[in-house]
């Protein structure tokens, strides 16, 4: 039973996510550890790279792990617009 729930709710999800990929003005934005996907503006954009910087900082701090390089960007898919 539980099962029939969570494949209806991952075919909704799958909906809802290949629906808004269509967008046209969707843009690519970097730091140095992320790269986020969305039709976000520049500024929103930025914010949204710097708070993903300052938590990796954070958790990087808490956890005493070293700060390196990371061999890939973490890729951030963000949906603005339903």
């Amino acid at each position: 039973m539980k099962n029939r729930i969570y494949v209806k709710v991952y075919i909704l999800l799958l909906f809802a996510a290949s629906t808004s990929a269509y967008s046209l003005d969707w843009h690519e934005y970097k730091s140095d550890n992320f790269t986020v996907y969305s039709d976000l503006s520049f500024k929103k954009a930025k914010k949204l790279l710097l708070d993903m910087e300052r938590f990796r900082a954070a958790t990087l701090l808490l956890t005493g792990l070293k700060d390196q390089p990371e061999n890939a960007r973490l890729r951030i898919y963000h949906f603005n617009k339903p």
